[in-house]
């Protein structure tokens, strides 16, 4: 019997050192699914007439949902998921698509490393203004996990090799946990 593909997703709210840990994974040799919310924000910025909010999150929604399925890796870390634009739509549309909702997530990610904060910096694609936005998103990342299911592992503020040592070993515990099941 063969095993699905593991789906590592890693998330958090802005400014939590995502796009660092992704990177690292990447540079050892991991696959990996690049945050589709910064592509589609990149692209929105260079364009004559920039698109609204709701049109650019169901963009991102919908990239991201072909993105995930469309990995063939055995093993995959994410940038995010699909899931982190229900966040972000319920607090800057105050309200979730309907086909955001609608969308079953049920067992589509093996674990979720949720990071914890770093000091908030604003960048060039970044929506939120402050770190008090900041962290509201990240809460309601976290809700959005829990919510359907999922159960975050916090990954504390460590050094960013020590934060990619610590989600290794979560992975080898869950790996061996799991094939001693079998």
């Amino acid at each position: 019997m063969e095993d699905k593909a593991k789906r590592y997703v890693i998330t958090g709210g802005p400014c939590c050192g995502k796009t660092t840990t992704i990177g690292l994974l990447k540079k050892i040799g991991f696959p990996v699914l690049n945050e589709t919310a910064r592509e589609v924000l990149n692209e929105n910025k260079r364009r004559k007439n920039p698109r609204n909010f709701l049109e650019m999150e169901i963009e991102i929604f919908e990239r991201q949902l072909e993105k995930e399925k469309s990995a063939k890796d055995s093993k995959i870390f994410m940038d995010r998921s699909a899931l982190d634009a229900l966040a972000y739509s319920k607090l800057m549309l105050e309200k979730i698509p309907e086909q955001f909702l609608n969308h079953d997530f049920s067992g589509k990610y093996d674990l979720i490393f949720l990071l914890e904060m770093l000091p908030f910096e604003k960048d060039s694609v970044r929506v939120e203004k402050d770190g008090k936005e900041a962290q509201k998103i990240h809460e309601e990342i976290c809700s959005a996990y829990l919510n359907r299911g999922y159960k975050p592992i916090i990954v504390p503020l460590l050094d960013k090799k020590e934060r990619v040592d610590f989600i290794l070993n979560q992975i080898k515990k869950y790996e061996n946990g799991n094939r001693n099941r079998s």
